[in-house]
């Protein structure tokens, strides 16, 4: 083997290496809440792509519900019902 050849397969190597140790994104998660205190941690837990599940029922929350978190236009946190359960907020 030559000195190119073998230049040449162990920078591939030391390349293919490095690209099985990159980090890999998270998967997105989905988050079922079912009690008044539960959509607050969820939207304060959230990352792009969570996906916030709300079990019907009335649901009281303690201070206006906002999130921090930021999701992209491809990857969005959304909060929608469960299956086809109705879910409200009251004051």
């Amino acid at each position: 083997m030559s000195r190119r050849t073998a230049l040449t397969l162990a920078s591939a190597l030391a390349v293919g290496a490095g690209l099985a140790v990159l980090p890999t994104p998270a998967q997105a998660a989905t988050v079922v809440v079912d009690t008044s205190a539960e959509p607050t941690s969820a939207l304060s837990s959230a990352t792009a792509g969570t996906t916030i599940q709300v079990r019907a029922g009335t649901y009281y929350p303690t201070a206006t519900l906002q999130s921090t978190a930021n999701g992209t236009s491809s990857s969005r946190i959304n909060l929608q019902p469960y299956g086809s359960e109705t879910a409200r907020t009251s004051p």
